[in-house]
């Protein structure tokens, strides 16, 4: 899977914006881990086969059979680090004040695919160094809670989010500017995990 990036913006009829985020990919480490030692043992198989046939240690429809699956199994190893090494990721941030994560955040549940709060208690957000080259995109309110949005990303992947996700807020607040809405302005406030199954706090 490419590192897909897509900004939203959605306006009503009226050219009102409705919804403003970012939509982007994040690596899966464990998956391109797995998928490359199945792809070296699939190899090793399918070695350790060729050797058999020289050999004439196996019939041949064993012999069949075996490559087969070795070979399987580089295949499958193959599409895990190629096609399915990355994982959706989204940030929606709507007029009503609710932040919706359409393909969950990291480090919970499936079913945690919404932050409780308002977007205006929201004072940055941004990219924080983990370990090593690996990134994580959190958003911070003025009570100073931090709730992770991603992980896994490079450093110019998570200042691209970071900053769009950024971009998609100032793009709210701008628009509640010139309505009857309230202009933005950052006030302490508890963010909260929330389930499709409840809230958890």
């Amino acid at each position: 899977m490419s590192a897909k990036r897509d900004v939203v913006r959605i306006r009503d009829a009226k050219g009102n914006l409705l919804k403003a985020g970012y939509e982007w990919t994040e690596l899966r480490p464990k998956v391109v881990a797995f998928g490359a030692g199945l792809s070296v043992l699939g190899a090793f198989c399918f070695w350790i086969g060729e050797l058999a046939v020289g050999e004439g240690k196996l019939a041949e429809q064993e012999t069949d059979i075996f490559l087969l699956v070795a070979l399987a199994m580089i295949g499958v190893g193959l599409v895990l680090m190629f096609l399915l090494s990355r994982r959706p990721r989204a940030m929606i941030f709507h007029r009503d004040g609710s932040m919706k994560a359409g393909h969950g955040l990291p480090g919970y549940s499936f079913w945690h695919r919404s932050i409780g709060g308002h977007h205006r208690s929201l004072v940055s957000v941004e990219s924080r160094l983990v370990s090593g080259s690996s990134y994580t995109v959190v958003v911070v309110s003025g009570g100073e809670d931090v709730i992770r949005v991603s992980h896994n990303l490079s450093e110019a992947e998570s200042l691209k989010v970071a900053a769009q996700l950024t971009s998609a807020l100032d793009a709210l607040r701008n628009e509640e500017g010139r309505g009857s809405a309230p202009t933005f302005t950052p006030s302490p406030g508890k963010l909260r995990l929330v389930s499709s199954r409840g809230h958890i706090d």
